[in-house]
């Protein structure tokens, strides 16, 4: 799979965008890696590619971290291309109803995906502030929970909305730093 293959308006306007050979490569070397079998959730194979399943990249809630967004900015991809903030949150965009990455049959940045994606079907419920896996995933029963991955997934959790908090913060102290002193009626 080449660039100029990915579907939609964002991914023409992306390969547009780029012109260097080398990005180009990378992204030729990224889309040839084979999946990892082994990933965080513990597993023997890989459910998603055994099924063929593509349903937590369907319309995608992804937050990312800003080890995400570096890893994929490594990648060559700008930030206006693959974030998109919601409730204040950022988060993979969706193209044509799936992930920006997704073209359809597979993550095309699978080994550099978000840590979230990783892993997923892991969540952290605010609820009761516990971990579990998502019963949105129809194949969540071929996972397993283990003791390891609830602490990623927590630590993740916190990372972000550490991020956040202070990506927010930033913003307020840069807008408030932007207006005009306050006029007090003395000249």
């Amino acid at each position: 799979m080449y660039l100029h293959e990915f579907d939609g308006d964002e991914h023409e306007s992306a390969i547009n965008t780029l012109s260097t050979q080398p990005f180009l490569v990378k992204c030729q070397q990224v889309m040839q890696r084979k999946p990892n079998e082994a990933n965080a959730i513990g597993k023997i194979g890989n459910p998603c590619f055994e099924y063929g399943c593509i349903k937590c990249c369907l319309n995608t809630e992804m937050e990312l971290s800003s080890s995400d967004i570096v890893r994929i900015r490594g990648l060559g991809f700008s930030e206006d291309f693959f974030i998109v903030e919601k409730n204040e949150r950022l988060q993979l965009r969706n193209s044509a109803g799936r992930c920006v990455f997704h073209n359809g049959r597979q993550c095309t940045i699978y080994n550099d995906r978000p840590e979230g994606c990783r892993l997923y079907p892991a969540i952290f419920y605010e609820d009761t502030g516990e971990t579990g896996l998502d019963s949105y995933c129809p194949y969540y029963g071929k996972f397993q929970l283990t003791p390891s991955i609830s602490r990623r997934v927590v630590k993740l959790v916190r990372k972000l909305d550490v991020e956040t908090e202070r990506r927010l913060r930033s913003v307020t102290l840069n807008a408030k730093a932007s207006e005009p002193p306050a006029f007090d009626g003395v000249p």
